[in-house]
């Protein structure tokens, strides 16, 4: 059976309005049962498909709003990025942080190493020196300006901030 148009559906309505009023002879309610059990049919259909097309409609404006979003640089991250208060550590030797790090806090003498191709534009280190030995942070590429940077006393920290080309202190 073919779902019929609105004005269909229209007419049908308006051919059974005020049904209630009239006293149907037997002959005629198997005919308005029939209309009726259709009716219901056709708008039983009629829901579905509305409901299917609002899904639709709903998928494109998420769609339409991820790439807005996107463009705007407000894209919501799929995980928890790199930077404060996500994570803290302490280290004892040599290291290469990951971008899950957060803050490091390091206890001797040793070099941290920031990589150059593994972090998303915008990763943020804070490390602070715990200890009395002298941390160096170094890079294949500038620390702001520089190769590497120190922390020579308990209680030195730096932040430090990736741009896509160089780390940059905060």
């Amino acid at each position: 059976m073919a779902t019929p148009s609105l004005q269909e559906i229209a007419n049908r309505v308006t051919a059974l309005d005020g049904i209630g009023a009239q006293i149907p002879s037997s002959s005629s309610v198997p005919t308005i049962f029939n209309d009726l059990n259709g009716l219901r049919t056709t708008i039983n259909q009629l829901t579905l498909t509305l409901q299917a097309q609002l899904n639709e409609v709903a998928n494109l404006v998420n769609t339409l709003q991820a790439t807005v979003n996107q463009l705007l640089g407000l894209e919501q991250p799929q995980s928890i990025p790199s930077g404060f208060g996500y994570s803290i550590k302490t280290i004892t030797s040599a290291y290469h942080p990951v971008q899950k790090d957060g803050t490091i806090l390091c206890s001797g003498t040793f070099t941290i190493t920031l990589d150059t191709t593994v972090f998303q534009v915008g990763t943020t280190f804070r490390i602070k020196n715990i200890n009395t030995g002298v941390i160096t942070i170094a890079s294949s590429v500038n620390i702001d300006f520089s190769l590497s940077t120190t922390l020579s006393n308990p209680g030195d920290h730096t932040d430090v901030q990736w741009d896509g080309t160089q780390w940059w202190i905060l």
